[in-house]
């Protein structure tokens, strides 16, 4: 089992069982005494007057991609924006439950500096520039930031279509590494990848942070104390209903061809002039990414994943259609796969919608109990279960209540944006950590820094990724080829 490397000593996860059982840890509201123009007038050293001072090794890092998810990897490791800054904090003052600004200033510092930046967008550089202080160089191709001897690691948070290459790159430069899922966006770059990592020895991750969330940690835990019996089927779901959730994201006015190096984003490919839509929503188009597949289911199977240890699935089918998003997407915005574990004896199904908003909890179905895990995670009793027969006879136990609890998805309510309550029912956007509240990113950032610094390996390491990568890969195939694909276990191809 993968070592953790969570420096501060995890203590065991403290989980209530009893009727109705809940563990819910409160947090308080941002008092006045921040000062908003004290902070926003100082943005790339804010935290030195709240840190406490580390002896850990610096580390200095190159960030490539300063999009949404680069921004927020950024802020984990302690370099918000300024205009992340001055929005958190005017509505930390009007809403005493966004706590946003109060746990960022809170999270211990990881001891890192960046020393370089690459983005192909001029606004996003500059944004970067602010939060991680003007002496950091920006680099026009990423293949200059990996090679600089300034930089000991790279965190790559670029389209999928850049991840293979990148990640290659990286590691045979001496780089370590820590890439945004979907691993890769073809399979034969997912083997080509998979065996520069392995060569080059360095740490590692990719980047699903869900591996640092307690709620999953205690349904392992739970399962391997063997409370839902005997496992046949999983199933997960995705449900976003707004333009956001749909990847119908902003774009930014100043972005033309003469602020965005459109070439050298598409010189894999054959698109010629600039087209804004493919820029910002590359999310939409095969040609970048993986849709669904790999931008949302993968999230839900690295967690089953990592609690059921399931690997790759023997066969996998997948359908579903573009029946809602008439924007000129590529993708599916409704899909349906089903993964097969026959020799585990259970089937993984994975569903999604882009025009619904529905919450649908993702389960784990036993003979004995049914298991809800997301933010929180609850254990119901079945009716017709054999273990806890006795105690649902005598009242003890009734099939509405769960009789073991972990997490909290409190404050979720304080959250505006809907894509975002989504991420945080999912528990991907906080977890808690001996009473305080903190970022899973945060805390699988700290791993890999903790790996490259002191050794041994990450939680979603190079294995987990080519798990991920070739398990996404068989549902794309499936999906467009509409037929069932196979995993060859001697071979290990896809057939």
């Amino acid at each position: 089992m993968d070592k953790s490397f969570h420096k501060g000593k995890n203590k065991r996860r403290q989980v209530l069982i009893g009727i109705g059982s809940a563990s819910v840890i409160g947090v308080t509201g941002l008092g006045a005494y921040f000062s908003l123009n004290k902070i926003l007038n100082n943005p790339a050293s804010n935290k030195k007057e709240t840190y406490k001072p580390t002896e850990e090794k610096l580390l200095k890092l190159g960030i490539i991609g300063f999009g949404i998810r680069g921004e927020h990897l950024a802020r984990s490791l302690g370099f918000a924006t300024l205009e992340w800054k001055k929005e958190s904090l005017k509505s930390s003052r009007k809403n005493n439950k966004d706590t946003r600004y109060q746990n960022y200033i809170n999270q211990p510092s990881l001891n890192v500096e960046f020393k370089g930046i690459c983005d192909l967008f001029d606004v996003r550089v500059e944004k970067a520039k602010n939060a991680f202080g003007k002496k950091v160089k920006r680099y026009r191709h990423y293949q200059d930031l990996i090679n600089s001897n300034e930089i000991d690691a790279v965190i790559i948070a670029t389209p999928d279509h850049w991840h293979a290459q990148m990640t290659i790159d990286a590691v045979k430069a001496g780089k370590h590494v820590y890439v945004e899922k979907c691993f890769t966006q073809t399979i034969e770059e997912t083997y080509q990848a998979y065996d520069a990592v392995k060569e080059s020895g360095l740490v590692f991750q990719l980047g699903h942070q869900l591996r640092h969330t307690d709620s999953y940690h205690a349904a392992k835990e739970s399962i391997n104390q063997g409370l839902l019996g005997e496992i046949s089927l999983i199933q997960t779901n995705s449900n976003r209903n707004s333009p956001n959730g749909a990847w119908i994201y902003h774009i930014h006015p100043k972005a033309n061809d003469k602020t965005v190096d459109w070439k050298y984003f598409h010189q894999k490919n054959n698109q010629s002039s600039f087209d804004a839509d493919r820029f910002f929503r590359w999310r939409k188009y095969w040609e970048y990414g993986t849709g669904l597949f790999g931008d949302l289911m993968t999230h839900d199977f690295d967690a089953i994943n990592q609690i059921l240890e399931m690997g790759i699935p023997e066969t996998v089918m997948a359908s579903g259609g573009n029946y809602y998003w008439k924007d000129g997407r590529e993708v599916p915005d409704v899909l349906q796969v089903s993964m097969e574990y026959p020799s585990k004896g259970f089937t993984y199904l994975y569903s999604a919608s882009q025009a619904n908003q529905y919450h649908r909890p993702n389960l784990i179905m036993g003979d004995d109990a049914t298991m809800e895990i997301g933010a929180r995670m609850n254990i119901y009793p079945d009716p017709n279960s054999k273990r806890y027969k006795d105690k649902l006879s005598s009242g003890q136990m009734d099939v509405k209540t769960p009789f073991y609890s972990s997490g909290s998805s409190k404050d979720v309510d304080a959250i505006s944006s809907a894509t975002t309550k989504y991420f945080a029912n999912k528990g991907m956007l906080y977890t808690y950590r001996d009473g305080k509240r903190l970022d899973p990113t945060y805390l699988h950032l700290e791993e890999w820094l903790n790996a490259i610094r002191y050794g041994g390996t990450t939680s979603c390491n190079i294995e987990q990724a080519f798990q991920e990568a070739i398990a996404t890969h068989m549902a794309v195939k499936s999906y467009k080829e509409k037929r069932q694909v196979k995993w060859d276990k001697v071979s290990k191809r896809i057939i």
